[in-house]
Formats: C-alpha cells, structure tokens, sequence
C-alpha cells in the first residue's frame, strides 16, 4: 500500500510501509542456526545465541568487543547476570516490543549500563519504579545511584521521604552498605523520631557484625556506625532512652562521644531557652581571620589535597568554617577533613563551592579542640589545583577571654573558624 509519492528526476518514487525487516530482525532473536557467538553462564549450563553484526550495531562495547583491535573469540562468559536477565536484554536488539519482568529488572538495566545500550536503560526507567515497593526500595534507590538513572533517584528520593519510619524497619534497610546507609539518614533524618532512627541504626549495625563475622559487642557496633556516627540524634533522646541506650551497650561512646553529645544537648537547651536564661549556656566565638583595612582580593592556586594547620590555647569545640571564594567558572565538590596529629580524630564532611563565592560549612558534629594541640583542615578535590581569591589573613587571632588562634604553614584557603565554648 502505497504512503506517499514523490517525482524525481528519474520518474515517481512511492514509498511503502514494510514490516519485513523489522519481521525478519524478530525472527534471529534466540536462533541458534544462524548465530555466530555464544554467551556461557558460570551458574548456568545454558547458552545463549547472538549475532555479532546485530550486537555491534546497537552497543558501541559490542562493537569493539567483536571489531576492535583484539576481537573476542569463542564463547563470550557473562559473570554478572542470569540466564533469563540476558535473554531479556537481548531483546533491545532485535524486538520492536520487549517484556521485562520485576525479577530481572535491575540485571537488565545493570547489562544497558555496561554495554551503552543508552535507550535501553532509559526503556528500564518505567519498570523499576512500578516495581519497587517498601521491601525492596533500598535495593531499588542503590541500584539507580550505580547506575546514575536520575528519573529513578529522585522517584526513590520522594518514596523515601515519605515512607521514611516502613523504609527503615524494612528487612531491605538492614542489608544497606555503608554509604547508601548514610544516603538514606539524610533523608530521613527529620522525617523520623529519635528513638526510631536510633534503635535501627543498633539493628543495622548488629546485621553487618554478623556480615562481618564479628561478635556484636558494643565497640563493635559502634565501629560499624562510625561512618555515619554524626548523623545519630543521641542528643535528641529523652534522658531517660539515653541512659537505658548507654546501659545496653556499655563501651559504646568514648569520653569524646559523650562531651560531644553533652555539647550539642546544652546547645539545644540554650536555644529552646533562650527566653529565661540572661546567658547562653554555650559562648559563640567567631575566628575571623580577613584583615579589615584591606579590600584587594588576591588569586591564590593551590595543589589538592592541601592542608591548613590552626593551634588554640583554651578547649574550644569547632562548629563551622570559611573558605576562600573560588575563582574558577565552574561549581567544584570536594571533601574536607578534620584531623589530629597527635589523636586519632578524624571526620569528613562533603562541601560545594560555588564559582565566585565563600563557601560555608557547617560541621553536623563539633569537634573538640584540645588547647595547645595541632590541628588540620584537609581539603581535596577531584582535580590537580584549584584557584581561590580572598583578602589578606591574619596568621593570628585574638577572641575574647585571652583566647588565641594560631595559624601555621598556611596558604589562606580557610577565612575564618566558628567555635563554641561551654560556659560554666
């Protein structure tokens, strides 16, 4: 039947529907009699049968893997898939309809991944969200994250959000790692009560001792947390669920953990009160290093990772810090990290620095300075050297009481330091 029609120099050209190639394409899906490859399953007896030409055309990995420079030969294995998942792949390159189950929705879009199937992964996008559920959300949200699937993160995002108490009493919250453990906490985190984040977390940290194989004694369980320790409201507990927590797990908190804690639970009582006491229970001190006669701005250029060290003469806490405004025309994510020399204190914090402006980073957790002790900034980032501009820095900064900042073998990355004092 004829489409359309067009005249040409060499007469009337028709153009037809045809199904044939699309018919013909279908029916090589699965043929063993004219494939020219086989992929083999370590777990499975079976083989699958594929053509080459076909593969090639639809993934550039294909491509290269049969018409590169080092083409493969003989029969290709597949380590990360089953039999049915693979099958079910296949199809993006033969059938103008797939069917993809709930069962091998995530080995597929892990096999679009591998191989640059891009339209194939998109194809996925509809079928893992319909699939997931409160039981397998967890698995769903890291999946997406591997695979940078950002329709499918922010849907996990918001189910999360939502469902925030069923998705951390979920079975599928207890097999998180570490890092989608700590993904999910900032989502949560004020979405839930105290006691319910705590009392999971206690779960999760028992069910990794025992992925671990390691007994479940309390210093255990507190190494397992450690990464994400300060996002733990032990603060926000009654007194009463705070001590039945500290009589449970004997050991758990060291004397740092616990004057951390004391800190943040009397910064809380000194905002919430601040109406009936004359003063705070705990004195902001500001560190405000920029000279205040001078406005030239200097470019400075700095190698990653690079590290600025501060001594102050009083026990202070560290809540906050500064850094320089950045030159470069792009956003740049990097890490900073608090550090000891002569004290195994260590915490990382993820910060954004947008082009042309400070950055300000507020510590989910203070850090306890000790007087007279050395302490490190540590930040890195992702590229060799990173350009800043600020104003001059004083390399030594007076606060109130005769408390005294030092600066040592610093280049001015960091402008200015925010620390507390308890008071009494």
């Amino acid at each position: 039947q004829s489409n359309t029609a067009k005249t040409t120099m060499s007469g009337i050209v028709f153009e037809v529907n045809n199904g044939l190639a699309s018919e013909n394409c279908q029916k090589l899906y699965l043929d063993p009699m004219t494939a020219d490859v086989h992929f083999v399953f370590s777990m499975s007896a079976k083989n699958i049968s594929s053509h080459k030409i076909i593969l090639s055309v639809g993934s550039p990995v294909f491509h290269t893997m049969f018409y590169g420079s080092l083409p493969e030969k003989g029969d290709v294995p597949i380590e990360d898939a089953s039999p049915g998942a693979f099958k079910e792949f296949l199809q993006f390159f033969y059938l103008s309809k797939v069917q993809l189950s709930s069962e091998h929705i995530f080995q597929v879009a892990n096999l679009c991944k591998k191989y640059a199937v891009n339209e194939g992964l998109k194809l996925c996008e509809a079928p893992i969200m319909q699939s997931l559920t409160i039981n397998n959300m967890c698995t769903g949200y890291a999946a997406a994250l591997l695979l940078n699937m950002k329709i499918v993160i922010e849907f996990c995002e918001r189910k999360i959000k939502q469902e925030a108490t069923k998705i951390l009493k979920s079975a599928d919250f207890l097999d998180c790692d570490h890092i989608l453990l700590d993904k999910i906490l900032q989502l949560v985190s004020s979405k839930c009560s105290a006691l319910d984040i705590v009392g999971t977390l206690m779960a999760w940290a028992k069910a990794e001792c025992i992925r671990e194989k390691m007994p479940g004694i309390p210093a255990n369980l507190r190494e397992q947390l450690n990464h994400s320790y300060h996002r733990i409201p032990f603060h926000e507990l009654s007194h009463e669920q705070f001590a039945r927590h500290i009589v449970m797990y004997p050991g758990f908190f060291t004397n740092t953990d616990l004057e951390t804690i004391v800190l943040k639970i009397m910064s809380k009582k000194a905002h919430m009160s601040a109406l009936t006491y004359p003063e705070p229970l705990v004195r902001r001190l500001d560190c405000d290093r920029q000279v205040d006669n001078s406005s030239v701005d200097f470019y400075i250029h700095l190698s990653m990772p690079y590290s600025s060290f501060f001594i102050a003469n009083k026990d202070l806490f560290l809540t906050e810090l500064y850094l320089a405004k950045s030159s470069l025309p792009n956003d740049l994510v990097g890490q900073v990290t608090i550090f000891s020399r002569s004290q195994p204190i260590s915490t990382e914090h993820e910060f954004v620095q947008s082009s042309g402006k400070e950055t300000h980073l507020i510590l989910p957790t203070p850090v306890k300075i000790d007087a007279n002790t050395e302490y490190g900034i540590r930040l890195n980032a992702p590229m060799g050297s990173i350009g800043f501009k600020r104003r001059p820095l004083n390399q030594c900064v007076k606060l109130r009481d005769d408390i005294n900042i030092r600066f040592i073998n610093d280049q001015g990355m960091v402008t200015r330091l925010v620390f507390q004092q308890p008071i009494g």
